[in-house]
């Protein structure tokens, strides 16, 4: 209550100074203020890539006006909404993991797809099974002379009618891929809680070191292989063939990274190859990819020098 010019003004309890976060705030496109961080984060020609910051800094009020200012070239991807629990609950995995098999490549591999896939279906306006058919003979056709950019669009092919469907079932796809590649290769049970072994192995107790080493290496060899060439290919048919002007030109964002998304025991490794895909798919002219971080996980990270280059952006700091 407040008094002026001898009349008592009541402030009444219904009125609001904003949310609880900026970004959800209704006032946020009316009042929102770029103090040089959104012009950076918003620049085509502006290649930096991680956006750092302290809670409450403005990371995903800023994603959430670049979506409202170019809403047609914006995606999003959340990692919430990514069947990673699925992956890391996988046997496989976690018996990969037990022979301490580093799966980086997978894990570098899964996110390059995930975000190649996203930007097709958003450019092309895939969003079923005739549609994907329709994109694919289009690609085949204009790419028909070159072998190289042929055998990358293959690549698509694998994945059926899974290419469409929503992101957590083309990870789900991935992942049991792998699993079955493993258990092919022996010893390993496909299957999801528990970890189980083979029937040549009645217990883990049995196991030799050097019966161990032999497993982690021939799985290590496996798991490498993941990073197709064929994937690299295909991101160079991004480049080239899709987002091909600037026209076309999309920024992808990722946040939440900080939300209970995934095993804990994971959740660094996850992040540092999601940093990793990002950093290979920088060749993209017309792709800018947006990550957003608070400032702890990231130092938790140990990502070491590998963010030389100018490629992250610090808020707040």
């Amino acid at each position: 209550m407040s008094r002026k010019r001898g009349r008592t003004q009541t402030i009444k309890s219904s009125l609001t100074f904003g949310g609880l976060a900026a970004e959800t705030d209704h006032l946020l496109e009316q009042a929102y203020l770029d103090n040089g961080d959104y012009e950076t984060i918003g620049s085509r020609l502006e290649r930096r890539c991680f956006v750092i910051g302290r809670t409450g800094s403005g990371k995903s009020a800023a994603f959430a006006q670049l979506k409202r200012e170019h809403s047609a070239h914006v995606i999003s991807i959340e990692p919430e909404n990514l069947s990673l629990p699925y992956l890391t609950n996988l046997d496989a995995i976690r018996q990969l993991m037990d022979l301490n098999v580093h799966l980086e490549p997978f894990l570098v591999a899964l996110w390059k797809h995930v975000i190649l896939v996203e930007v097709l279906k958003h450019r092309y306006h895939i969003t079923s099974p005739e549609a994907k058919r329709s994109f694919l003979h289009q690609m085949k056709e204009r790419l028909q002379k070159d072998p190289a950019k042929m055998r990358a669009v293959q690549y698509l092919d694998e994945f059926g009618d899974k290419f469409w469907c929503d992101t957590d079932e083309r990870v789900r796809q991935i992942a049991e891929t792998l699993s079955e590649k493993l258990v092919a290769a022996g010893d390993l049970k496909v299957g999801i809680h528990g970890i189980g072994v083979g029937a040549k192995v009645e217990n883990e107790q049995l196991y030799t070191q050097e019966v161990r080493q032999e497993q982690a290496a021939r799985y290590q060899r496996i798991v490498n292989e993941t990073q197709l060439p064929r994937l690299n290919e295909m991101i160079v048919v991004l480049h080239e063939e899709v987002l091909d002007s600037e026209q076309h030109f999309t920024y992808l964002l990722v946040d939440d990274l900080d939300k209970e998304w995934v095993d804990q025991n994971l959740v660094n490794l996850l992040i540092r190859c999601l940093f990793q895909a990002v950093r290979d798919m920088i060749r993209v002219k017309h792709l800018k990819i947006l990550v957003a971080l608070r400032t702890n996980i990231f130092r938790q990270l140990d990502y070491g020098g590998q963010h030389q280059g100018g490629r992250r952006k610090s808020l707040g700091e």
